[in-house]
């Protein structure tokens, strides 16, 4: 079984040696979506598993990722705000934290822009409630600490790769099944029309 990192860090503002440090592990996870990814900072790691619903070794060149307020146009497509708020869930010391704590991770993300302390509580807030609604939920609120506590923080690199592949495995079965009940076009015979009448 996989013993998980412990570590008596707290989640403070991040230096600029330490911001870019995630960066440049950020970049690597990002540059291999469909793969898990293991972060290591601050002597503790943290795994995380492939973007969820990427299913494609190749992402095509020309995919354009969508405008979001808060994100910066030019990221990888699939950099969304639930995906660098799983991250930064994942991150939290021990697995757990306020949301609070969980905003100031984000906050190291390249992708973020500029933006207000609130419109990333906002943005974060909506995010959490996703996640912790999924079907796998990766996050739940502990209420009587008013912490949020990352699940998944037990499974290794390949149990999240396998957990993909099996979904990959599913969605690709579904999207077969789908396109053999597409109805096939049939070619008819048809009158033409004049404004003397037929022909």
């Amino acid at each position: 079984m996989y013993h998980f990192s412990q570590t008596e860090y707290i989640v403070k503002p991040s230096s600029d040696i330490d911001k870019e440090a995630f960066r440049n592990q950020e970049q690597v996870r990002y540059s291999n979506p469909h793969r898990a990814f293991t972060y290591r900072m601050h002597d503790y790691d943290s795994v995380v598993g492939p973007v969820k619903g990427i299913y494609e070794k190749q992402i095509s060149a020309s995919s354009k990722a969508r405008e979001h307020a808060l994100l910066k146009q030019d990221r990888p497509p699939f950099v969304t705000i639930l995906t660098i708020a799983r991250d930064a869930a994942a991150r939290l010391p021990n697995g757990e934290g306020t949301r609070a704590d969980i905003c100031e991770l984000l906050k190291d993300s390249q992708y973020l822009v500029e933006c207000s302390d609130s419109q990333i509580n906002s943005v974060v807030s909506g995010a959490l409630d996703r996640l912790h609604y999924e079907k796998d939920p990766c996050v739940k609120y502990d209420s009587s600490r008013k912490l949020w506590v990352y699940l998944h923080r037990n499974r290794t690199e390949e149990e999240f790769e396998r957990i993909h592949n099996t979904q990959a495995a599913a969605y690709q079965a579904k999207k077969g099944v789908t396109k053999s009940k597409a109805p096939k076009l049939q070619v008819l015979s048809c009158r033409h029309y004049t404004f003397d009448g037929l022909t």
